[in-house]
């Protein structure tokens, strides 16, 4: 086994060519960038060994070296791979610095593999190796191809502060500190069910415990490093909202570390490339996995303020209303047809306590609460954008002093019973865990003959659920979707 040393006071240098051609005169050989990198004409003539693996034979056994990265991030993952190939001892990584080290004659691992745990720890599942083995994610499922190709992209032995936003279970933020020990590592989160889900994975691994924060912005930093997966599906204005959010906020020569799902991408990467200047493009480990890429802070960059919320208008009688909406909400930006489809077959009747569940921006709970002056409506979504679009809405259409909007992943704890009215477009995706969890906290909190309006685009599966539930259940079909009525049962 490989045992890490301080590097010599005589390497410690940062990475430059003078003391890369220092090292070269010393007698000493280096491990350099192809020339594709753009160091090799800079560079006394035949001092520049092949790269890569190809170059372990050439050296003999013992033989000193000197490991760069000379300013290229993503030389690190190549110099692990050939050092653990020749067993190299004494080797100490950190990007850009030199460092000397020894060869060995037989494949060696550097360091013990560290073992993350997503889902419920010790439960059979998957396991899979990141960053040349050092890292081993134990999962119910896998890992998202997008957060793949992150993990393999991540630094290592860096300090200073980093930002990871919306990782999956919280795993980049994990994966950071396991690379990165004396790394600070603050974990954002849009959504209360993502930091439910992370809180869960990070508490029986309190060693390597990020920071977590649900909040509708990330904190501005400054950060070293800013750490940002993305999925194809992605909304396109929050990869812009994003990307230019870790340009303003990272430090001069900070790192930003991005990926997406989709392997063929050039979409993330011209994104990157039209703020930072440039991309250096990591695939990840398998042909599901995404891209990752790596951007540097430029010394002068170019920031372009730019406000991403967008208004949209619902006619609502004689006049229209307007709401705003902000990139990763629901809809951000329009009115969907299924909010449409059950606002057309909304009656609020004397309902005194109604509640949106899942409201998004507050388009259906607003709009009950003017027409129903009387009424108090409560509005819960677990994505913290959404409520504070909900509550700026609230306020435009002077109806905040009868409405209540907050954050929750499961609002049963922070309802009580007896209301008369339950409205919900609920999301079409997690297998219908959030549309079970929905009809369970209608069935707690509606009064006695109150009553639950939905609107849905799989009939057959609320006719069953909701019939177990409510009583006198009945559906409509407007616009493609249909709209679902319910009693309380006595």
């Amino acid at each position: 086994m490989a045992t890490a040393c301080a590097p010599t006071s005589r390497y410690s240098a940062p990475a430059s060519l003078n003391a890369l051609n220092r090292s070269l005169k010393s007698g000493l050989t280096a491990i350099l960038p192809p020339q594709n990198v753009g160091l090799g004409h800079h560079l006394p003539r035949g001092s520049q060994a092949r790269f890569g693996a190809q170059l372990a034979p050439e050296l003999p056994v013992e033989a000193p070296v000197i490991l760069s990265s000379a300013g290229e991030p993503r030389l690190e993952h190549s110099l692990r791979r050939l050092c653990r190939h020749r067993g190299a001892s004494g080797c100490v990584f950190q990007p850009f610095s030199l460092y000397q080290t020894t060869l060995g004659e037989s494949p060696q691992e550097m360091a013990e593999p560290m073992d993350i745990w997503l889902g419920s720890a010790g439960k059979p599942g998957r396991r899979e190796s990141f960053a040349d083995g050092t890292l081993v994610v134990c999962s119910p499922k896998g890992v998202h191809p997008s957060e793949e190709a992150l993990l393999n992209a991540l630094p290592r032995g860096r300090s200073g502060s980093a930002l990871v936003v919306n990782s999956s279970e919280g795993l980049a933020g994990l994966a950071l500190r396991a690379l990165n020990p004396e790394l600070a590592v603050h974990c954002h989160f849009d959504d209360a069910w993502d930091l439910a889900t992370a809180q869960a994975n990070v508490k029986p691994q309190r060693r390597l415990a990020p920071a977590l924060a649900l909040a509708p912005d990330p904190p501005e930093g400054p950060w070293d490093l800013v750490a940002l997966p993305f999925s194809m599906a992605g909304v396109t204005e929050l990869v812009h909202e994003r990307l230019a959010f870790a340009l303003k906020c990272l430090r001069p020569g900070g790192l930003l570390f991005t990926s997406t799902d989709n392997r063929s991408d050039r979409f993330l990467r011209g994104a990157v490339v039209e703020r930072f200047g440039s991309a250096t493009a990591v695939p990840g480990p398998t042909r599901r996995s995404g891209v990752a890429y790596i951007a540097r802070r430029p010394k002068e960059p170019k920031l372009r303020p730019r406000d991403f919320r967008r208004t949209f208008t619902v006619r609502e009688g004689e006049g229209v209303l307007h709401f705003v909406s902000r990139p990763g909400v629901f809809c951000h930006g329009r009115l969907d047809d299924g909010t449409r489809a059950l606002l057309a077959a909304l009656d609020v009747r004397e309902a005194r306590r109604i509640l949106d569940l899942g409201c998004g921006v507050g388009v259906l709970g607003l709009i009950a609460a003017l027409r129903c002056p009387q009424a108090r409506v409560t509005l819960v979504d677990s994505h913290a954008r959404a409520i504070e679009c909900t509550l700026a809405n609230a306020a435009a259409h002077g109806v905040q002093a009868r409405c209540q909007a907050f954050v929750s992943a499961d609002p049963l704890g922070d309802l009580s019973p007896g209301f008369d009215l339950v409205l919900s477009n609920p999301p079409y995706y997690g297998s219908y865990r959030i549309a079970e969890m929905f009809l369970h906290t209608a069935a707690k909190v509606l009064a006695p003959g109150g009553r639950i309006l939905l609107v849905t685009k799989d009939p057959e599966w609320y006719a069953e659920a909701m019939a177990t539930r409510f009583s006198d259940v009945a559906s409509t079909e407007a616009l493609g979707y249909w709209v679902f009525r319910g009693l309380q049962r006595s």
